[in-house]
Protein backbone atom coordinates (compact mmCIF):
# COMPACT_ATOMS: atom_id res chain seq x y z
CA UNK A 1 0.00 0.00 0.00
CA UNK A 2 2.94 2.29 0.56
CA UNK A 3 4.60 2.01 -2.24
CA UNK A 4 1.23 2.49 -4.06
CA UNK A 5 0.34 5.83 -2.23
CA UNK A 6 3.77 7.01 -3.47
CA UNK A 7 3.93 6.24 -6.87
CA UNK A 8 0.34 8.27 -7.37
CA UNK A 9 1.16 11.39 -5.08
CA UNK A 10 4.26 11.77 -7.39
CA UNK A 11 1.86 12.45 -10.54
CA UNK A 12 -0.32 14.90 -8.61
CA UNK A 13 0.16 17.88 -6.08
CA UNK A 14 2.83 20.33 -5.59
CA UNK A 15 6.41 20.36 -6.40
CA UNK A 16 7.30 20.50 -2.48
CA UNK A 17 4.81 17.27 -2.06
CA UNK A 18 6.57 15.64 -4.83
CA UNK A 19 10.14 15.99 -3.40
CA UNK A 20 8.77 15.18 -0.12
CA UNK A 21 7.52 11.62 -1.40
CA UNK A 22 10.52 11.17 -3.04
CA UNK A 23 12.61 11.85 0.19
CA UNK A 24 10.40 8.89 1.47
CA UNK A 25 10.42 6.87 -1.20
CA UNK A 26 14.43 7.15 -1.05
CA UNK A 27 14.11 6.29 2.85
CA UNK A 28 12.24 2.62 2.11
CA UNK A 29 14.65 1.79 -0.60
CA UNK A 30 14.61 0.90 -4.10
CA UNK A 31 11.70 -0.06 -5.60
CA UNK A 32 12.09 -3.63 -7.64
CA UNK A 33 9.53 -3.54 -10.65
CA UNK A 34 8.09 -6.13 -12.44
CA UNK A 35 8.58 -6.57 -16.26
CA UNK A 36 6.47 -8.66 -18.91
CA UNK A 37 7.55 -11.32 -20.57
CA UNK A 38 6.27 -15.05 -22.31
CA UNK A 39 8.11 -17.95 -23.30
CA UNK A 40 7.39 -18.21 -27.15
CA UNK A 41 8.68 -21.85 -28.89
CA UNK A 42 9.19 -20.71 -32.50
CA UNK A 43 10.93 -23.42 -35.21
CA UNK A 44 14.05 -22.28 -36.64
CA UNK A 45 12.12 -21.79 -40.14
CA UNK A 46 9.84 -19.14 -38.23
CA UNK A 47 12.98 -18.19 -36.92
CA UNK A 48 14.38 -17.02 -39.42
CA UNK A 49 12.15 -15.00 -41.08
CA UNK A 50 12.53 -13.03 -37.62
CA UNK A 51 15.42 -12.59 -37.58
CA UNK A 52 15.54 -10.31 -40.56
CA UNK A 53 14.04 -7.41 -38.33
CA UNK A 54 16.29 -8.67 -35.17
CA UNK A 55 18.69 -5.71 -33.93
CA UNK A 56 20.95 -5.77 -31.60
CA UNK A 57 21.53 -2.87 -29.39
CA UNK A 58 24.99 -2.74 -28.57
CA UNK A 59 24.39 -1.37 -24.72
CA UNK A 60 23.61 -5.22 -24.50
CA UNK A 61 25.36 -7.12 -26.95
CA UNK A 62 29.04 -7.19 -27.53
CA UNK A 63 30.05 -7.43 -31.05
CA UNK A 64 29.90 -10.96 -32.24
CA UNK A 65 32.87 -12.96 -30.76
CA UNK A 66 32.27 -16.74 -31.43
CA UNK A 67 34.89 -18.77 -33.23
CA UNK A 68 34.09 -20.31 -36.32
CA UNK A 69 34.60 -23.88 -34.05
CA UNK A 70 31.64 -22.56 -31.70
CA UNK A 71 29.57 -21.46 -34.74
CA UNK A 72 29.81 -25.02 -36.11
CA UNK A 73 29.09 -26.72 -32.93
CA UNK A 74 25.70 -24.73 -32.42
CA UNK A 75 24.62 -24.99 -35.75
CA UNK A 76 25.88 -29.27 -35.34
CA UNK A 77 22.80 -28.96 -31.92
CA UNK A 78 20.49 -27.18 -33.73
CA UNK A 79 20.41 -30.54 -36.24
CA UNK A 80 20.26 -32.72 -33.12
CA UNK A 81 18.14 -30.84 -30.82
CA UNK A 82 20.83 -30.03 -28.54
CA UNK A 83 20.47 -26.35 -28.44
CA UNK A 84 19.01 -25.92 -24.79
CA UNK A 85 19.63 -22.30 -24.30
CA UNK A 86 16.82 -19.42 -24.49
CA UNK A 87 17.04 -16.45 -26.90
CA UNK A 88 16.03 -13.66 -24.82
CA UNK A 89 14.43 -10.93 -27.14
CA UNK A 90 12.57 -7.71 -26.44
CA UNK A 91 9.56 -7.03 -28.66
CA UNK A 92 9.65 -3.37 -29.61
CA UNK A 93 6.05 -2.45 -30.17
CA UNK A 94 4.56 -4.26 -27.36
CA UNK A 95 7.21 -2.13 -24.90
CA UNK A 96 6.86 1.19 -26.63
CA UNK A 97 3.27 1.05 -25.91
CA UNK A 98 3.37 -0.01 -22.51
CA UNK A 99 5.85 3.10 -21.98
CA UNK A 100 3.47 5.11 -23.61
CA UNK A 101 0.79 3.91 -21.72
CA UNK A 102 2.94 4.90 -18.16
CA UNK A 103 4.02 8.07 -19.39
CA UNK A 104 7.62 7.12 -19.56
CA UNK A 105 8.98 9.38 -21.81
CA UNK A 106 12.32 8.28 -21.79
CA UNK A 107 11.34 4.56 -22.47
CA UNK A 108 9.22 5.77 -24.65
CA UNK A 109 12.17 7.82 -27.38
CA UNK A 110 13.77 4.80 -27.13
CA UNK A 111 11.58 2.11 -28.36
CA UNK A 112 10.63 4.70 -30.80
CA UNK A 113 13.87 4.82 -32.46
CA UNK A 114 13.88 1.40 -33.14
CA UNK A 115 10.04 1.40 -33.95
CA UNK A 116 11.46 3.91 -36.96
CA UNK A 117 14.36 1.72 -38.30
CA UNK A 118 12.12 -1.15 -39.22
CA UNK A 119 13.03 -3.07 -35.76
CA UNK A 120 10.70 -5.48 -34.41
CA UNK A 121 12.81 -7.46 -31.74
CA UNK A 122 15.87 -6.22 -29.60
CA UNK A 123 18.46 -8.92 -28.74
CA UNK A 124 19.39 -8.71 -25.49
CA UNK A 125 21.20 -12.35 -25.32
CA UNK A 126 21.62 -14.38 -28.33
CA UNK A 127 23.80 -12.59 -30.80
CA UNK A 128 26.11 -15.21 -31.67
CA UNK A 129 23.31 -17.58 -32.09
CA UNK A 130 21.38 -15.02 -34.36
CA UNK A 131 24.43 -14.32 -36.38
CA UNK A 132 25.70 -17.89 -36.83
CA UNK A 133 22.27 -19.19 -38.29
CA UNK A 134 21.90 -15.98 -40.47
CA UNK A 135 25.88 -17.00 -41.94
CA UNK A 136 24.89 -20.22 -42.50
CA UNK A 137 21.83 -19.83 -44.63
CA UNK A 138 23.55 -16.97 -46.52
CA UNK A 139 26.28 -19.40 -47.36
CA UNK A 140 29.40 -18.11 -44.90
CA UNK A 141 29.46 -21.59 -42.58
CA UNK A 142 29.13 -24.96 -43.94
CA UNK A 143 27.59 -27.66 -41.27
CA UNK A 144 30.59 -29.77 -39.73
CA UNK A 145 31.14 -32.97 -41.46
CA UNK A 146 30.03 -36.37 -39.97
CA UNK A 147 26.97 -38.47 -39.70
CA UNK A 148 23.63 -37.19 -38.13
CA UNK A 149 21.25 -39.09 -36.30
CA UNK A 150 17.77 -37.21 -37.54
CA UNK A 151 15.74 -40.40 -36.91
CA UNK A 152 16.38 -42.91 -34.56
CA UNK A 153 14.11 -45.29 -36.94
CA UNK A 154 16.31 -44.24 -40.03
CA UNK A 155 20.41 -44.99 -40.33
CA UNK A 156 22.26 -41.56 -39.67
CA UNK A 157 23.02 -39.10 -42.79
CA UNK A 158 26.17 -38.43 -44.09
CA UNK A 159 27.56 -34.87 -44.04
CA UNK A 160 30.56 -34.21 -46.50
CA UNK A 161 32.02 -31.67 -48.49
CA UNK A 162 29.24 -32.15 -51.24
CA UNK A 163 26.57 -31.08 -48.33
CA UNK A 164 27.35 -29.11 -46.00
CA UNK A 165 26.05 -26.29 -47.14
CA UNK A 166 22.42 -25.15 -46.35
CA UNK A 167 21.33 -24.91 -50.33
CA UNK A 168 22.91 -28.88 -50.43
CA UNK A 169 21.75 -30.08 -47.24
CA UNK A 170 20.20 -33.44 -47.93
CA UNK A 171 16.20 -32.75 -48.03
CA UNK A 172 16.05 -34.77 -44.43
CA UNK A 173 18.36 -32.83 -42.65
CA UNK A 174 17.06 -29.36 -44.05
CA UNK A 175 13.56 -30.13 -42.91
CA UNK A 176 15.25 -31.22 -39.29
CA UNK A 177 17.10 -28.02 -39.14
CA UNK A 178 14.00 -26.10 -40.08
CA UNK A 179 11.81 -27.72 -37.38
CA UNK A 180 14.17 -27.64 -34.46
CA UNK A 181 12.21 -25.66 -31.38
CA UNK A 182 14.05 -22.76 -29.81
CA UNK A 183 12.90 -21.13 -26.95
CA UNK A 184 12.19 -17.74 -26.94
CA UNK A 185 12.08 -15.52 -23.74
CA UNK A 186 10.18 -12.39 -24.82
CA UNK A 187 9.77 -9.45 -22.97
CA UNK A 188 6.80 -7.40 -24.19
CA UNK A 189 6.82 -4.79 -21.60
CA UNK A 190 9.97 -3.47 -19.82
CA UNK A 191 11.35 0.21 -19.01
CA UNK A 192 14.97 0.97 -21.03
CA UNK A 193 15.80 1.04 -17.29
CA UNK A 194 14.65 -2.40 -16.80
CA UNK A 195 16.56 -3.67 -19.51
CA UNK A 196 20.07 -3.06 -18.02
CA UNK A 197 19.08 -4.74 -15.09
CA UNK A 198 17.96 -7.91 -16.82
CA UNK A 199 21.10 -7.99 -18.73
CA UNK A 200 23.15 -8.16 -15.70
CA UNK A 201 21.13 -10.32 -13.85
CA UNK A 202 21.50 -12.82 -16.90
CA UNK A 203 25.13 -12.14 -16.98
CA UNK A 204 25.79 -12.54 -13.01
CA UNK A 205 27.26 -15.77 -13.14
CA UNK A 206 28.69 -15.67 -16.71
CA UNK A 207 32.23 -14.91 -17.85
CA UNK A 208 31.22 -11.12 -18.85
CA UNK A 209 34.05 -9.10 -17.82
CA UNK A 210 33.38 -5.30 -16.60
CA UNK A 211 34.02 -3.49 -19.04
CA UNK A 212 31.04 -5.81 -20.48
CA UNK A 213 29.05 -5.37 -17.45
CA UNK A 214 29.40 -1.42 -17.10
CA UNK A 215 28.23 -0.83 -21.01
CA UNK A 216 24.75 -1.33 -20.12
CA UNK A 217 24.44 1.26 -18.15
CA UNK A 218 21.84 3.76 -19.58
CA UNK A 219 23.49 7.43 -19.55
CA UNK A 220 24.86 9.74 -22.34
CA UNK A 221 28.70 8.94 -21.24
CA UNK A 222 28.25 5.78 -22.05
CA UNK A 223 26.14 5.90 -25.38
CA UNK A 224 29.40 8.45 -26.60
CA UNK A 225 32.31 5.85 -25.16
CA UNK A 226 30.79 3.41 -26.31
CA UNK A 227 30.09 5.35 -30.18
CA UNK A 228 33.78 6.28 -30.20
CA UNK A 229 34.81 2.65 -29.71
CA UNK A 230 32.53 1.65 -32.44
CA UNK A 231 33.82 4.66 -34.75
CA UNK A 232 37.39 4.40 -34.48
CA UNK A 233 37.85 0.60 -33.55
CA UNK A 234 39.88 0.36 -36.74
CA UNK A 235 42.15 3.68 -36.28
CA UNK A 236 42.90 1.92 -32.55
CA UNK A 237 43.22 -1.88 -33.85
CA UNK A 238 46.74 -0.57 -33.66
CA UNK A 239 46.82 -1.17 -30.09
CA UNK A 240 44.23 -3.37 -29.52
CA UNK A 241 43.57 -6.90 -30.88
CA UNK A 242 39.80 -7.61 -32.39
CA UNK A 243 39.24 -10.23 -29.25
CA UNK A 244 39.89 -6.78 -27.23
CA UNK A 245 37.90 -4.77 -28.92
CA UNK A 246 34.94 -6.96 -29.07
CA UNK A 247 35.62 -7.39 -25.31
CA UNK A 248 35.18 -3.53 -25.19
CA UNK A 249 38.73 -3.18 -23.76
CA UNK A 250 39.11 -0.23 -26.30
CA UNK A 251 35.89 1.14 -24.63
CA UNK A 252 37.91 1.27 -21.13
CA UNK A 253 40.92 2.78 -22.57
CA UNK A 254 38.60 5.66 -23.84
CA UNK A 255 36.83 6.05 -20.52
CA UNK A 256 40.12 6.65 -19.04
CA UNK A 257 41.01 9.34 -21.51
CA UNK A 258 37.61 10.75 -20.51
CA UNK A 259 38.12 10.43 -16.97
CA UNK A 260 41.48 12.14 -17.14
CA UNK A 261 40.25 15.00 -19.76
CA UNK A 262 38.02 15.86 -16.94
CA UNK A 263 39.50 15.80 -13.96
CA UNK A 264 43.22 15.36 -14.55
CA UNK A 265 46.08 13.26 -14.74
CA UNK A 266 46.07 12.03 -10.90
CA UNK A 267 42.53 11.01 -11.14
CA UNK A 268 42.80 6.91 -10.47
CA UNK A 269 40.64 5.13 -12.49
CA UNK A 270 39.22 2.92 -9.65
CA UNK A 271 36.15 0.27 -10.55
CA UNK A 272 33.79 2.61 -7.88
CA UNK A 273 35.31 5.99 -9.45
CA UNK A 274 34.22 4.48 -13.32
CA UNK A 275 30.77 3.47 -12.24
CA UNK A 276 29.62 6.76 -10.68
CA UNK A 277 31.48 8.78 -13.91
CA UNK A 278 29.29 6.56 -16.10
CA UNK A 279 25.95 7.54 -14.09
CA UNK A 280 23.52 9.71 -15.33
CA UNK A 281 23.39 13.37 -14.27
CA UNK A 282 27.15 12.86 -13.19
CA UNK A 283 29.63 16.16 -13.78
CA UNK A 284 30.97 14.17 -16.88
CA UNK A 285 28.09 13.10 -18.55
CA UNK A 286 26.49 16.29 -18.57
CA UNK A 287 29.52 17.54 -20.11
CA UNK A 288 30.55 14.59 -22.22
CA UNK A 289 29.80 16.95 -25.36
CA UNK A 290 33.01 18.24 -25.07
CA UNK A 291 34.78 15.38 -24.67
CA UNK A 292 33.61 13.77 -27.86
CA UNK A 293 34.39 16.42 -29.61
CA UNK A 294 37.87 16.87 -28.52
CA UNK A 295 38.94 13.42 -28.82
CA UNK A 296 37.63 12.96 -32.01
CA UNK A 297 39.27 16.00 -33.14
CA UNK A 298 42.26 15.17 -32.07
CA UNK A 299 41.66 11.45 -33.44
CA UNK A 300 41.23 12.39 -37.45
CA UNK A 301 44.64 15.36 -36.46
CA UNK A 302 46.41 11.89 -35.78
CA UNK A 303 45.73 9.99 -38.60
CA UNK A 304 47.55 6.58 -38.49
CA UNK A 305 48.43 5.81 -35.22
CA UNK A 306 50.46 3.14 -35.84
CA UNK A 307 53.61 4.53 -34.98
CA UNK A 308 52.53 5.41 -31.57
CA UNK A 309 53.05 1.51 -30.73
CA UNK A 310 51.45 1.95 -27.65
CA UNK A 311 47.86 3.48 -26.39
CA UNK A 312 49.34 4.57 -23.53
CA UNK A 313 51.91 6.75 -25.78
CA UNK A 314 48.75 8.33 -28.03
CA UNK A 315 46.80 9.24 -24.45
CA UNK A 316 49.56 11.35 -23.33
CA UNK A 317 50.08 13.57 -26.39
CA UNK A 318 46.53 13.52 -26.13
CA UNK A 319 46.48 15.05 -22.76
CA UNK A 320 49.41 17.34 -22.99
CA UNK A 321 47.20 18.71 -25.65
CA UNK A 322 44.26 19.22 -24.32
CA UNK A 323 45.42 20.69 -21.18
CA UNK A 324 46.91 23.60 -23.54
CA UNK A 325 43.73 24.29 -25.49
CA UNK A 326 42.32 24.30 -22.03
CA UNK A 327 44.86 27.67 -21.74
CA UNK A 328 43.37 29.58 -24.99
CA UNK A 329 46.14 27.97 -27.14
CA UNK A 330 45.55 27.39 -31.00
CA UNK A 331 47.64 24.23 -32.36
CA UNK A 332 48.60 24.76 -36.44
CA UNK A 333 51.35 21.89 -36.82
CA UNK A 334 49.86 18.41 -35.61
CA UNK A 335 52.04 16.34 -38.46
CA UNK A 336 55.10 17.94 -36.68
CA UNK A 337 54.24 17.61 -33.16
CA UNK A 338 53.60 14.03 -33.86
CA UNK A 339 56.13 13.08 -35.90
CA UNK A 340 58.71 14.54 -33.15
CA UNK A 341 56.85 13.36 -30.24
CA UNK A 342 57.13 9.87 -32.09
CA UNK A 343 60.71 10.06 -32.26
CA UNK A 344 61.22 11.22 -28.77
CA UNK A 345 59.37 8.07 -27.42
CA UNK A 346 61.41 5.71 -29.46
CA UNK A 347 64.42 7.20 -28.16
CA UNK A 348 63.28 7.52 -25.31
CA UNK A 349 61.57 3.79 -25.16
CA UNK A 350 64.52 1.81 -26.60
CA UNK A 351 67.44 3.57 -24.30
CA UNK A 352 67.37 0.87 -21.41
CA UNK A 353 69.01 2.42 -18.85
CA UNK A 354 66.79 2.35 -15.23
CA UNK A 355 66.77 6.35 -14.68
CA UNK A 356 63.50 6.56 -13.86
CA UNK A 357 62.85 6.15 -9.91
CA UNK A 358 59.59 5.00 -7.64
CA UNK A 359 59.85 7.18 -4.60
CA UNK A 360 58.14 5.16 -2.76
CA UNK A 361 60.50 2.13 -3.19
CA UNK A 362 63.34 3.25 -4.49
CA UNK A 363 63.40 1.10 -7.40
CA UNK A 364 64.31 2.06 -11.00
CA UNK A 365 63.09 1.62 -14.14
CA UNK A 366 63.90 2.16 -17.65
CA UNK A 367 61.40 4.34 -19.37
CA UNK A 368 59.42 1.53 -21.24
CA UNK A 369 58.24 0.32 -18.11
CA UNK A 370 56.55 3.11 -17.04
CA UNK A 371 53.17 1.27 -18.66
CA UNK A 372 49.54 2.11 -17.45
CA UNK A 373 47.33 5.23 -16.60
CA UNK A 374 48.12 5.47 -12.99
CA UNK A 375 49.19 8.63 -11.47
CA UNK A 376 52.80 7.27 -10.46
CA UNK A 377 53.42 6.08 -13.86
CA UNK A 378 51.61 8.97 -15.80
CA UNK A 379 53.35 11.54 -14.38
CA UNK A 380 56.89 10.55 -14.55
CA UNK A 381 56.24 9.57 -18.68
CA UNK A 382 54.86 13.25 -18.69
CA UNK A 383 58.12 14.45 -16.35
CA UNK A 384 60.33 12.24 -19.14
CA UNK A 385 59.04 13.99 -22.06
CA UNK A 386 59.82 17.35 -20.18
CA UNK A 387 63.34 16.47 -19.23
CA UNK A 388 63.93 15.55 -23.18
CA UNK A 389 62.96 18.55 -23.71
CA UNK A 390 59.42 18.12 -25.54
CA UNK A 391 56.92 21.00 -25.00
CA UNK A 392 54.08 21.26 -26.89
CA UNK A 393 54.01 24.58 -26.33
CA UNK A 394 56.11 25.09 -29.06
CA UNK A 395 53.53 23.74 -31.49
CA UNK A 396 51.01 26.27 -30.43
CA UNK A 397 49.64 30.06 -30.25
CA UNK A 398 48.13 32.08 -27.48
CA UNK A 399 44.75 33.13 -28.75
CA UNK A 400 43.24 36.57 -27.71
CA UNK A 401 40.65 35.65 -24.98
CA UNK A 402 38.77 38.44 -26.28
CA UNK A 403 37.23 37.30 -29.80
CA UNK A 404 35.13 39.74 -30.46
CA UNK A 405 35.46 43.47 -31.20
CA UNK A 406 33.27 46.19 -29.57
CA UNK A 407 31.34 48.58 -31.37
CA UNK A 408 33.37 51.43 -30.06
CA UNK A 409 36.05 49.13 -31.57
CA UNK A 410 34.47 49.04 -34.76
CA UNK A 411 33.31 52.85 -34.81
CA UNK A 412 37.25 53.67 -34.61
CA UNK A 413 38.14 51.47 -37.49
CA UNK A 414 36.00 52.60 -39.67
CA UNK A 415 36.95 56.27 -38.73
CA UNK A 416 40.57 55.49 -39.23
CA UNK A 417 40.27 53.87 -42.32
CA UNK A 418 37.46 56.49 -43.77
CA UNK A 419 34.75 53.96 -44.05
CA UNK A 420 36.74 52.05 -46.46
CA UNK A 421 36.33 47.89 -46.36
CA UNK A 422 39.93 45.81 -46.60
CA UNK A 423 39.09 45.85 -50.09
CA UNK A 424 38.97 49.31 -50.77
CA UNK A 425 35.30 49.27 -51.27
CA UNK A 426 33.84 52.69 -49.59
CA UNK A 427 30.66 52.64 -47.36
CA UNK A 428 28.00 54.36 -46.69
CA UNK A 429 29.20 55.69 -42.47
CA UNK A 430 25.44 55.15 -41.87
CA UNK A 431 25.36 51.38 -42.72
CA UNK A 432 27.94 50.70 -40.26
CA UNK A 433 25.69 48.91 -38.19
CA UNK A 434 23.69 47.34 -40.60
CA UNK A 435 24.38 44.30 -40.68
CA UNK A 436 26.30 44.07 -43.77
CA UNK A 437 29.98 44.70 -42.35
CA UNK A 438 31.92 42.62 -39.63
CA UNK A 439 34.99 43.91 -37.63
CA UNK A 440 37.49 41.73 -39.24
CA UNK A 441 40.67 40.16 -38.43
CA UNK A 442 43.97 40.65 -40.65
CA UNK A 443 45.47 37.47 -38.91
CA UNK A 444 42.82 35.37 -37.89
CA UNK A 445 42.06 34.57 -34.02
CA UNK A 446 42.81 31.06 -34.31
CA UNK A 447 46.29 31.76 -35.91
CA UNK A 448 46.77 34.50 -32.62
CA UNK A 449 45.59 37.45 -34.22
CA UNK A 450 44.39 40.26 -31.40
CA UNK A 451 41.86 42.76 -30.74
CA UNK A 452 44.57 45.36 -31.49
CA UNK A 453 43.76 48.15 -33.56
CA UNK A 454 46.30 47.47 -35.80
CA UNK A 455 45.16 44.01 -36.89
CA UNK A 456 41.75 45.38 -37.30
CA UNK A 457 39.83 46.26 -40.36
CA UNK A 458 36.45 46.89 -41.57
CA UNK A 459 35.22 43.29 -43.77
CA UNK A 460 31.94 42.45 -45.79
CA UNK A 461 30.40 39.84 -43.75
CA UNK A 462 30.00 37.35 -45.62
CA UNK A 463 33.66 37.21 -47.04
CA UNK A 464 34.73 37.58 -43.23
CA UNK A 465 32.79 34.77 -41.83
CA UNK A 466 33.33 32.16 -45.30
CA UNK A 467 37.42 32.64 -45.08
CA UNK A 468 37.91 30.42 -41.95
CA UNK A 469 41.57 31.17 -40.58
CA UNK A 470 43.00 32.79 -43.98
CA UNK A 471 44.98 36.23 -43.68
CA UNK A 472 42.79 39.18 -44.74
CA UNK A 473 44.33 41.12 -47.78
CA UNK A 474 43.85 44.78 -47.07
CA UNK A 475 44.35 46.64 -50.19
CA UNK A 476 46.17 49.23 -51.47
CA UNK A 477 44.09 51.68 -52.93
Amino acid sequence: MTNKRVRVSLTTGSKAKKKQVVRKAAKLGKLYRMIQRMDVPVTMKDFLDMAVSIAIDLSFQSRQRWNEDQKKSFLESCVVDLNISKFVLVNVKTCLEHATLKGDIESQEYYQRWHDLGVKYLNVDSNNRTTTVREFVEGKLTLPYGRYEIDPNLPPVLIDSTSNTYETLPELVKNKFHSNLNSICMITAASREQLSDVFERMNSGESLNEYEKINCVYSDICAVIRDLADKYSNTFSAFFKETEINRRKLDHWISICCLKFFNGIDEKMAKNRKYKMYERGSIEDKSIGSFKSSFTNFTKKMGKVDRFIRAGYFFDLFYLVQEEIKLNKNFESYDKMKNDFISMISELHNDKTPKFVYADSGVAVPFKDLNGYDPVNANMRLDAYKSYGFDVSNYSTQLDSKRTGSRMEKLCVAERDGYTLNDGTKIDPDELFSGKYDLGHKVAHVKGGTLDLDNLVIQDMSENRSQGSKETIVSNK
